[in-house]
């Protein structure tokens, strides 16, 4: 799709972010703005009874999150291509979005 349309922000940050969403064992996760390491907190953070599903628009971002989830043994979460007009409400109690660069 062309240049970056995103970037990690700072560990601290990413942890200070993920500690305010109060996320808890079971509970079901959207992140909008994918990449793989966010997803993977939050996999690990939910457990095995909840559920993560990241949303990216660029297919280029969701397939590299596919991979890197798949080396860090992280195949749980669900990888969603969808532009940005197609967003739908979160099944979940909890939505994330990603830091975002303009």
């Amino acid at each position: 799709m062309g240049g970056p349309l995103s970037s990690v922000s700072a560990p601290w940050l990413v942890a200070m972010m993920l500690e305010r969403l109060q996320i808890r064992p079971g509970d079901r996760v959207l992140e909008v703005g994918s990449g793989g390491y966010n997803a993977a907190l939050l996999c690990h953070l939910v457990g095995p009874d909840g559920a993560v599903i990241s949303r990216d628009i660029d297919p280029d971002v969701i397939e590299r999150a596919e991979r890197c989830l798949a080396v860090a043994g992280n195949e749980d979460v669900r990888l969603v291509e969808r532009p940005h007009h197609r967003a739908r409400r979160a099944p979940g109690r909890r939505r994330y979005r990603g830091p975002v660069m303009p």
